[in-house]
Formats: structure tokens, sequence, C-alpha cells
């Protein structure tokens, strides 16, 4: 071992292990970027699909909400007339709702109607279609129907 005297005075030593050990530090930080880099890699498309799965669900719970409000306001309108509230197309603005007559041959004299919400989808969201029956007797669609006649007359 070497001893080097300073002009301060002390004395240094230079050793083969601490020569080896010159650099070190910026091995273990360019290790460690690498490392973090692939981490990261693999970290942020994960997050991402949560994130996209998370709003896909939240699209369709209020779909669903949205769907059953209008079921329950159809039995006091008729379904043609029904439209998506207010605040239901302010957040999903490029939705629509389609309401179509299903044909059943019920003895019962019930009649259905089936109400759709369709959101379209992006390019990696394909889109959202829910639907949902809403039936009701017949003495309402013929009620209906009177009162549109006498609002014409």
């Amino acid at each position: 071992m070497k001893s080097v005297k300073p002009p301060s005075g002390r004395i240094l030593c230079h050793s083969p292990a601490s020569a080896s050990r010159r650099g070190g530090i910026r091995v273990e930080m360019v290790v460690c970027t690498v490392i973090l880099s692939i981490s990261m890699m693999i970290l942020v498309p994960a997050v991402r699909a949560v994130q996209l799965q998370r709003r896909s669900t939240e699209t369709e719970v209020l779909t669903l909400i949205e769907l059953n409000n209008l079921a329950s306001l159809s039995s006091a309108q008729p379904v043609d007339q029904l439209e998506l509230t207010s605040t239901f197309a302010q957040r999903f603005p490029a939705a629509t709702l389609q309401h179509e007559a299903v044909t059943i041959d019920d003895p019962a004299g019930m009649t259905a109607s089936r109400l759709t919400i369709v959101h379209p989808g992006s390019r990696s969201v394909p889109d959202i279609k829910r639907s949902l029956v809403v039936w009701w007797a017949e003495s309402k669609t013929q009620a209906a129907g009177d009162q549109n006649s006498e609002a014409k007359e």
C-alpha cells in the first residue's frame, strides 16, 4: 500500500480495492435507471387499461340508471316521446336513445317496447349498447292514443 502525503498533512491511502470501486455509483445509477424504465414500460399500459375499464363500467352503470329512469317515465308519457335527460345528454353527448315496439302475442293484453341507449365507441373501446324492455297494460296504450287524437282535434 502506498502512502501519499498531501500538503494538508493528512496521509491518503490508495489500495487496489478502492481503485476498483471508482465509478461504482455511476454503474448502480445506470442499472437503477434501466430497471425503472422497464418497470414503467410495463406499468403505464396496465394503469391505462384499468382506467379504460373503469370508465367503461361507469358508462354502463349510468346507462342502466338512465334506462331505469326512462322506464319509470314511460308510465306517464308515451314511449316514443321519451328523450334522454339533460344531465345524461350533457355527460354523454354522442349517446342516442332508440325505441322500438316489441311484437309478441300476449293474451293478457300487455304491450312492450324496447328502449336502447347506444354509446359509440372509440378506436380502443367497442360500442356500448344497453336495452330495457318496458311492459304495460293495453289500456295505457289506448289512453295515450286517445289523448293524442284529442290533442290533434
